[in-house]
C-alpha cells in the first residue's frame, strides 16, 4: 500500500493538514496571506 497523493505527486494527507490548518488560522482571524491560500487551493 502505497503514499496516497494528490496528483502533483504531493502528500494527501500532509496536502489537507495544510489546508485545514490554513482555514483555522483564517476563523481564529490569525494571520495568513493570499499567497498561502493560493497555493492551498486544488485548482490549476
Amino acid at each position: 500500500m502505497g503514499v496516497r497523493t494528490d496528483g502533483q505527486g504531493r502528500n494527501y494527507l500532509t496536502g489537507r493538514l495544510h489546508e485545514w490548518t490554513l482555514l483555522r488560522s483564517i476563523a481564529m482571524d490569525e494571520p495568513w496571506t493570499a499567497d498561502e491560500l493560493t497555493a492551498a487551493s486544488d485548482g490549476p
